[in-house]
């Protein structure tokens, strides 16, 4: 946010959107909207950005892989069902965003996953500190729902990693 919260007071915030306010100052939509709620300022309710004017500034990569984790959602939407993944075969079952987690997981075969990527199967936002916490209790949650032979491991600083039979 501007080094004085009073700037934000002075922008013509009535037609922007929180994530345009964000945008504006080149900041989290989290933080966009403590300081826009602190302040009492006005914004338009207006509709969520587009799916294009989300990706605009994305690096291709995260376009891309944006993109493709729309069209699996929308097509989980509108056909009822979700794709199979080794996953859905679990004992147990895991909300839509645990089971995005837990994919993500299970595909890096036993390798590390960042912070920041994990964040991105719970929540299309920026990773910051300030989310660990948040992520750390997701991730509690998911550990008490695995079989005894597979262990969601933390990688201090790094990450998490999954561990389970048949991958080394």
């Amino acid at each position: 946010m501007p080094s004085k919260y009073s700037d934000i007071r002075d922008l013509d915030t009535a037609n922007m959107t929180i994530h345009d306010i964000a945008d504006h100052y080149g900041v989290t939509y989290k933080v966009a909207n403590q300081a826009v709620w602190r302040h009492n300022v006005p914004y338009s309710s207006g509709h969520a950005p587009s799916i294009r004017s989300r990706v605009a500034d994305m690096k291709p990569t995260d376009a891309v892989e944006y993109l493709l984790q729309c069209l699996e959602d929308m097509s989980e939407i509108l056909t009822g069902s979700t794709s199979t993944h080794p996953v859905d075969d679990l004992p147990v079952k895991f909300g839509p965003k645990e089971r995005r987690a837990m994919a993500v997981l299970w595909d890096a075969e036993g390798l590390l996953v960042s912070h920041q990527n994990l964040f991105k199967a719970y929540n299309f936002g920026d990773f910051d500190k300030s989310d660990m916490d948040s992520l750390n209790s997701r991730i509690k949650g998911m550990r008490r729902k695995l079989p005894e032979d597979m262990k969601i491991v933390n990688v201090t600083g790094e990450g998490f990693r999954l561990t389970r039979p048949g991958v080394e």
